[in-house]
């Protein structure tokens, strides 16, 4: 789905010289989804045609309560964003060891961590099987 009219000369005027490096949006909804190169940075645009009211709910979710995870680097930061034209701008999420989902990394690291002995200490999880009954 492409950009409207007013959503790529707002882009434009926000963002001068930008380039399309992918699209990663879905086809299937009003809502496309770009990730563009900006003297630099890699970002996210997603914009919402005339019938989107999924745009509307994640600006509200940046600006009324994302503000404690983006402190602790666990949600992206609103770079701009425009309601009326159903268009927000947020950094690509990193990638890679200790980029996003710190707490799941935590976990999965935590035996090597501790070194071979912590792991050995824990007691190993087990998997209750259901009861089959004839």
């Amino acid at each position: 789905m492409p950009l409207s009219a007013r959503q790529t000369a707002l882009l434009a005027d926000q963002l001068p010289g930008h380039e399309v490096v992918a699209d990663h949006g879905w086809g299937l909804v009003g809502t496309t989804v770009l990730q563009i190169r900006h003297a630099g940075a890699d970002l996210i645009v997603k914009a919402g045609d005339d019938a989107d009211t999924h745009i509307a709910r994640e600006l509200r979710a940046h600006r009324e309560w994302l503000a404690p995870l983006v402190a602790r680097g666990r949600a992206p930061e609103l770079r701009h964003a425009d309601a009326d034209a159903k268009l927000l701008v947020t950094p690509l999420p990193a990638r890679g060891p200790g980029a996003g989902h710190a707490r799941r990394a935590r976990a999965v690291d935590l035996p090597r961590r501790r070194g071979a002995a912590g792991a050995a200490a824990r007691p190993a999880r087990r998997r209750r099987r259901p009861a089959f009954h004839d």
